[in-house]
């Protein structure tokens, strides 16, 4: 079979060019390789992009570059993307290549709302991270509210904050703690100290409801009662109850 391959001249002609061709790509693999790893496609220019209040362009790019790996040709964009969303105060970064040793990295910074818990921060977009606490308010120029809710319950926490913020200011009041318990009861703190307890959500009982009883209510209460209140419980049906203290 082979032998009259040799006697064959088409069959021949087919194979020579199917090596040459063969040939040929490899030697551009190879050169396309070489050219790669050249230095004049390492990375050395990062240019930073965006809006920045918190994120220090000298700090990110001392915190990303060691963990960037590769030149223009062999980086890894998403790695690279994600080693610069690692860095507190980003919420969001993208990068592109600067042809032919640049990065261009175009960040976002996080909007900070509050704080979540005792040690991290809560974005008005429901994300969760870590940063310098002092810096959150210097962002606000004022006191945050505190969100507490049990882990995955972020953006329902943010999304009532909002809702029960905007319904109480009607009223004066500002909301300075929200608490969502494991058993999904809200408790809110006010800027005054007041606690309103408004328990679960209910189809019976709309949460908004009650806060517009807790609105009625209050003024009435304190031109009339002698102690100090402490506490609304708003989660009866028809009423509330009360918790003071001596003026």
């Amino acid at each position: 079979m082979f032998g009259s391959l040799w006697h064959d001249a088409r069959m021949m002609n087919i194979l020579a060019v199917m090596f040459s061709a063969a040939a040929m790509v490899l030697m551009l693999m190879a050169g396309v390789s070489w050219l790669a790893h050249r230095s004049m496609f390492t990375l050395t220019r990062i240019e930073l992009e965006g809006q920045f209040q918190h994120v220090n362009r000298v700090a990110v790019k001392e915190y990303a570059l060691p963990r960037m790996k590769g030149n223009f040709f062999t980086l890894n964009l998403d790695e690279t993307r994600r080693a610069f969303e690692s860095v507190p105060w980003v919420r969001k970064a993208t990068v592109r290549r600067v042809w032919p040793d640049g990065l261009r990295v175009t960040v976002t910074e996080h909007e900070v709302l509050g704080y979540w818990g005792d040690s991290r921060l809560v974005s008005q977009l429901a994300d969760v991270f870590v940063a310098n606490l002092a810096e959150a308010e210097s962002q606000r120029g004022e006191k945050l509210p505190v969100l507490i809710g049990p882990q995955g319950s972020e953006k329902l926490v943010v999304d009532r904050f909002f809702r029960l913020n905007r319904q109480l200011k009607t009223g004066g009041f500002q909301v300075a703690e929200l608490r969502l318990s494991d058993r999904f009861s809200w408790t809110v703190m006010l800027d005054n100290g007041l606690r309103v307890e408004l328990g679960t959500e209910r189809a019976d009982m709309p949460m908004n409801s009650q806060v517009d009883l807790f609105l009625r209510s209050y003024p009435i209460v304190m031109a009339q009662m002698m102690k100090k209140m402490t506490a609304f419980d708003m989660r009866y049906p028809s009423g509330f109850a009360l918790a003071g203290s001596s003026r």
